[in-house]
């Protein structure tokens, strides 16, 4: 199949010869017949192409890693965070189609500034050193949250949270914060927040830190 570039040049060339008033019995008043076989051989080849491009995209391997849309970058199936390379694989997605497990890791600092939206459940737990988890454009999270047995984290951001479990999952709890070590005035900042957005019911919210300064 001719390349697009090929295409070019062969219409390229039947123009140039039209023009030239090549082939026998050319004349003035007549059809220009090299001009119309230049349309149809066209028509036809595009055509062709266009339905060759249309079945390659049909057979194209399905991915599982972001892709571009409407709503940003989508990163599909369940995700984890258990080390700094897992999490720059996502760090650029803007929505996880799937869950989220932050566990595990030796990381003392977990941002994911343009996460807005995840789908599935969003569990920040175990992580000994972790001291910092932002989520700074989060919004939605489709089911459950969990933060819990973070024994060193001091700083919970997530100021724009306003949806919690809105599968309506049957779990003990739609958010669980507790076992870390949050100062009182951060976890009532977020239960504050949550309520405003008609979350008060199954909510769990512990200050584990000391009290916050006046």
């Amino acid at each position: 199949m001719p390349t697009s570039g090929h295409l070019s040049v062969i219409i390229s060339a039947a123009i140039a010869s039209a023009a030239l008033g090549c082939g026998a019995g050319a004349t003035g008043d007549a059809p220009d017949a090299a001009a119309m076989e230049v349309s149809t051989l066209d028509a036809t080849m595009l055509d062709t192409a266009a339905a060759d491009s249309s079945a390659a995209d049909a057979d194209a391997p399905a991915t599982d890693g972001p892709r571009g849309d409407l709503e940003g970058v989508v990163c599909a199936g369940d995700r984890w965070g258990g080390s700094a390379e897992m999490l720059e694989a996502i760090v650029d997605c803007t929505v996880i189609a799937g869950n989220l497990s932050i566990t595990g890791n030796q990381l003392s600092i977990v941002e994911l500034p343009r996460l807005t939206r995840v789908d599935g459940f969003l569990t920040v737990w175990g992580n000994p050193i972790l001291t910092r988890a932002a989520f700074a454009a989060l919004e939605t999270i489709g089911g459950y949250l969990d933060v819990s047995s973070n024994a060193t984290l001091t700083s919970l951001e997530l100021p724009a949270l306003k949806s919690v479990n809105g599968r309506a999952l049957v779990v003990a709890n739609d958010v669980l914060i507790r076992d870390n070590a949050l100062p009182e005035c951060q976890t009532d900042a977020i239960r504050a927040q949550l309520e405003a957005h008609g979350l008060g019911d199954k909510v769990s919210i512990v200050a584990d830190g000391v009290p916050c300064p006046p």
